[in-house]
């Protein structure tokens, strides 16, 4: 028995209880290490999540507007297509004459009428 007291001896058994001590402190600060960094996850994760929330309202906002802008420019697209084709129609019923020869031609229209109806 006495070699079992030897190696429990006051001395070997302060010593313990102080490596007992730092061990325990050094667990309350990596503790302490760890709440604060849980901490600063769940803020960061929040913030991230707000930006990402943010960030997707944006660019809804932009499809909309990308949208909108999109079937305006269809829309005048279609427009001028049926302006010139309007504008094609007519030039093509316009006369390639100038107007003074048909302005000519139409007394003579009828005054022909007129002489064959009283034949």
């Amino acid at each position: 028995m006495s070699k079992l007291k030897e190696k429990f001896s006051s001395q070997h058994v302060a010593e313990l209880k102080r490596e007992n001590e730092t061990l325990k402190r050094e667990k309350a600060e990596l503790t302490e290490n760890n709440n604060k960094l849980k901490q600063s996850l769940d803020e960061l994760v929040k913030s991230s999540s707000k930006q990402l929330s943010e960030t997707r309202k944006q660019l809804l906002d932009v499809c909309e507007r990308l949208t909108v802008a999109e079937q305006v420019t269809e829309a005048t697209r279609r427009r001028e297509l049926q302006q010139e084709a309007t504008d094609n129609v007519s030039e093509k019923l316009q006369p390639t004459e100038p107007p003074h020869v048909y302005a000519k031609l139409r007394p003579l229209t009828g005054i022909v009428a007129y002489r064959l109806l009283h034949m």
